[in-house]
């Protein structure tokens, strides 16, 4: 059956399959370029330079990227600045990791004045959490 242009349609579907197939493949090594280069970013500097360098990018940026490297993420200290009046915001990011997060530090500065929010920012974690010291500035 042809359409109005002359052509068959069976050539049609025929011709647009594989360009749909190279534009998804074209997509997932542009996703896989841009992780590399992170990668090598973060492969040469401290903890401390690591940690600037995820401060100046959006929360989720950051997040998504230790999502995508599906490996456990050990932190010797971890300061979190957070002036959120919503604490579901936080308990999300940890919520992306997809390993274990072994901390031995963790400090929190949380703009809040009810304490149960803070509780309930621990009972939210869904992977194992190892603690020594937890500090809380409210």
């Amino acid at each position: 059956m042809r359409d109005s242009t002359g052509c068959c349609e069976r050539r049609l579907v025929k011709l647009r399959t594989p360009n749909m197939v190279t534009v998804g493949k074209n997509i997932q090594l542009k996703t896989i370029s841009k992780l590399l280069e992170v990668l090598e970013a973060f492969a040469g500097r401290s903890d401390l330079q690591r940690q600037k360098i995820i401060q100046k990018r959006k929360s989720m940026k950051a997040s998504n990227v230790i999502k995508s490297l599906q490996q456990a993420l050990i932190s010797m200290y971890i300061n979190e600045h957070i002036p959120e009046r919503n604490l579901l915001n936080v308990t999300n990011m940890v919520k992306l990791f997809q390993k274990p997060i072994v901390f031995t530090y963790i400090k929190e500065y949380i703009l809040e004045r009810n304490a149960l929010t803070l509780t309930n920012v621990v009972k939210l974690f869904q992977k194992a959490v190892i603690n020594k010291i937890i500090k809380q500035h409210v």
